[in-house]
């Protein structure tokens, strides 16, 4: 298993051309407001994929507080029926004696769900409602335990295997790691396209949950080195004349690393899951940066646009594909790896700017022959060259659509590509910032 490695920049990634992209966008619904994972910035995160996506406008509703009064509960009623699909990020609790909705609100829910609903249950939302019948039905899977009813592993063989009721484990995971999801139906709209195997970073893999486990189609599963058997991570299932997606992915705590929800590949899921949950198609392309079986891609927090970042054995390499010519971005990380790479898919280099905080970073190309690149260093507010002998001097070579070396400007799919000095990173900065200009606009 590849070894992750924390780091991050900025850069613009344009989103994935729609194809006959619909008009208006598929309204969305997010319900949040309880939730032992760090439901605020989740919920952020969700909605800015879902809406960076093209395909969905967005709303959220907050429940009130565990400790509300009842007439804020009396108030809250979400209006489910006029969306296409509900995200639930809400999670309640596991226990029969956690809090439930109202029961106008469950009703309305089911109601929707099963008259052509769309319904999508993101990670601890699972959790909920253990003593809610229909919900159990509509999720087919929660965090339960044995005796509540049977489970779902996946075997070495890829047939989905029945856990019966009162035995198999427990609900519960090991700590957060990387690990390869694996699509079980490829033929799914979800999953069509899909790579068989890809990366997913810094996620605790869930195992052992308990439902009624009926008219489940799993999509996906990802080996547990926990428990040695392949786990469900993505399903599906009819409720109704509705439609239910749910996935375990998507980790999240408080004040903790958010690269399980940045992965390109759970976002490209759940973006997915939304348009199948609400229309039951998908015309959302998988994207070009999606992970690999051997490399985890992720988007930026920060950014005019999307970014990619790759990270393998050899380090951390950033993408930036900006269709405008012009961008700029900024991404706040803890720590950065030995080996950070910056590529720009741009046909020239009118200028790119790089900054820690405390001195910045400039280089151009000057000429087509691909030389000439001049490279200057603010400190203190005083500028200087940086030449081979500086600890900021480093190449900047251009390369073709093919990526093979180029001496000129790289061209149409071509991209120039630099080892950042490590310099930058000597001070520990906890952000960089970008700035890029394209003299090849379009």
């Amino acid at each position: 298993m590849l070894r992750f490695f924390l780091a991050g920049l900025l850069a613009l990634v344009a989103a994935p051309a729609l194809a006959d992209e619909p008009s208006p966008r598929l309204p969305v619904l997010i319900v949040d407001g309880m939730n032992n994972h760090d439901w605020p910035r989740a919920t952020k995160i969700l909605k800015d994929a879902l809406t960076n996506s093209g395909r969905f406008m967005v709303d959220v509703s907050t429940s009130p507080a565990v400790d509300a009064s009842k007439e804020a509960w009396d108030r809250w009623r979400p209006e489910f029926a006029k969306y296409d699909v509900v995200l639930s990020n809400f999670n309640g609790g596991h226990k029969p004696t956690n809090l439930h909705w109202p029961s106008e609100v469950e009703k309305a829910l089911e109601d929707y769900v099963s008259g052509g609903g769309g319904l999508v249950i993101y990670h601890s939302a699972n959790n909920s409602f253990p003593n809610w019948p229909a919900y159990n039905e509509m999720i087919g899977l929660g965090w339960r335990g044995p005796d509540f009813g049977p489970s779902l592993i996946v075997s070495p063989d890829e047939k989905v295997a029945i856990v019966l009721k009162g035995r198999g484990r427990g609900p519960g995971h090991g700590p957060e790691h990387d690990f390869q999801v694996t699509v079980l139906n490829a033929d799914h709209p979800i999953t069509k396209g899909l790579p068989k195997k890809w990366m997913h970073p810094h996620e605790q893999l869930s195992h052992g949950q308990h439902g009624p486990a009926k008219n489940i189609t799993v999509l996906s599963y990802a080996h547990s080195k926990d428990t040695g058997d392949n786990e469900v991570m993505d399903w599906v299932i009819p409720y109704g004349r509705g439609r239910v997606y749910v996935t375990m992915l998507g980790h999240l705590w408080k004040n903790k690393p958010n690269m399980a929800m940045r992965c390109i590949g759970f976002q490209t899921m759940l973006i997915r899951g939304c348009e199948w949950a609400a229309t039951g198609k998908v015309s959302y392309p998988v994207p070009e940066d999606f992970p690999t079986a051997t490399e985890m891609r992720l988007r930026a927090e920060e950014a005019l646009g999307q970014i990619t970042e790759n990270i393998n054995d050899g380090g951390t390499l950033f993408s930036v594909r900006s269709p405008s010519g012009m961008g700029r971005a900024t991404i706040h990380q803890e720590s950065w790896s030995n080996n950070v790479r910056l590529r720009l898919y741009l046909r020239g280099l009118e200028g790119l700017t790089i900054s820690n905080g405390s001195v910045t970073f400039k280089t151009f190309a000057l000429k087509d022959s691909g030389h000439g690149k001049l490279r200057r260093l603010l400190d203190d507010g005083q500028e200087k060259l940086v030449d081979k002998g500086d600890p900021y001097w480093t190449e900047i070579q251009a390369f073709d659509a093919k990526g093979k070396p180029f001496r000129g400007f790289p061209g149409e799919g071509g991209y120039f590509e630099m080892v950042l000095p490590q310099a930058l990173f000597t001070t520990r900065p906890k952000s960089l910032n970008i700035l890029w200009i394209d003299f090849y606009r379009r």
